[in-house]
């Protein structure tokens, strides 16, 4: 018994003073910061470490910085037949 104490006390004081990872710091972003609306569906990570959020209302790519939306339009490159787009995933090529 007075060793499962030990073990316990022992464990306390470790995890009490090693720290598993440094403070957070996390960044709201919505409509009004350039999303093509607020409710995400699915969220990923291109190889060059742009974030890309598909939402009811097109692709909006992230860069850090600033919002790029690409939305299903008769005059743009983008294979998009509509603007919901409930799923993203990645190829092996690196292609959305």
């Amino acid at each position: 018994m007075m060793k499962k104490t030990l073990y316990l006390i022992v464990g306390l004081v470790c995890a009490i003073s090693i720290k598993a990872q440094p403070d957070c710091f996390f960044t709201h972003y919505s409509s009004e910061d350039g999303l093509s609306q607020n409710t995400i569906m699915s969220i990923l990570q291109d190889r060059k470490g742009n974030m890309w959020f598909s939402t009811w209302d097109g692709i909006n790519k992230f860069n850090g910085y600033s919002f790029t939306t690409y939305k299903a339009r008769l005059d743009n490159r983008i294979m998009l037949s509509h603007n919901r787009v409930d799923y993203m995933d990645v190829d092996k090529f690196g292609f959305l």
